[in-house]
């Protein structure tokens, strides 16, 4: 995970023990399992990877903004080839605690809006070849409390991540602020088809 160039702004979170917490993401570091599985709780999604009855398309865009409300977009397809998709907003912070449930918000898509979604599920899709992380993150010593792990989250920064579940198939990707690329265009294909207005898009 890469800090901001510029405008550096240091937050920090604890890193508690993960070993009793769901499992969200297959073989990640304990501090992104550990942030990531407790947004995901507070926005009251399921694991797609792990201990799943899913076995269905899905599609799960996960926007951590550091200093913004963390943001879930999750797209379903249905037994007859319909999409629906819902919108999740925490009312707490991408980077920090995630608070509770703030807002959502249900729709179907049309087959055009799904489009780009269903190019991810052919096997020889960019998505599938893509490392799942960039790099593994340096876990230090809090100077607040001592006694805990700790990371340095870049000011105006954000995770984005990709989850793709086709029966029992499951990947993801997790890229922090892209500004370009694949990533970058599929995150913001997501947010355009869910018809809602983030703020500031980072």
């Amino acid at each position: 995970m890469r800090a901001a160039a510029v405008g550096l702004m240091a937050g920090w979170i604890a890193l508690a023990s993960a070993a009793d917490a769901p499992r969200f993401f297959p073989g990640i570091d304990a501090f992104h399992g550990e942030w990531y599985g407790k947004q995901l709780q507070a926005l009251q999604e399921q694991s797609l990877c792990c201990n799943s009855t899913e076995r269905g398309r899905v599609v799960r865009f996960v926007w951590l903004r550091s200093f913004n409300h963390p943001v879930v977009i999750r797209l379903n397809e249905s037994t007859n080839g319909s999409w629906s998709l819902v919108t999740k907003v925490g009312s707490g912070a991408g980077g920090y605690d995630p608070g509770t449930l703030l807002s959502q918000e249900q729709r179907t898509l049309s087959a055009d809006q799904v489009a780009a979604m269903r190019s991810l599920f052919n096997p020889t899709s960019w998505f599938w070849s893509t490392a799942s992380a960039e790099t593994t993150t340096t876990v230090a010593k809090c100077p607040r409390d001592p006694g805990k792990e700790c990371v340095t989250i870049g000011g105006d920064g954000s995770q984005w991540i990709v989850e793709v579940r086709d029966g029992d198939r499951y990947h993801y990707v997790d890229r922090w602020s892209p500004k370009d690329g694949p990533m970058r265009a599929l995150g913001e294909h997501i947010m355009a088809v869910s018809h809602q207005d983030f703020g500031k898009v980072y």
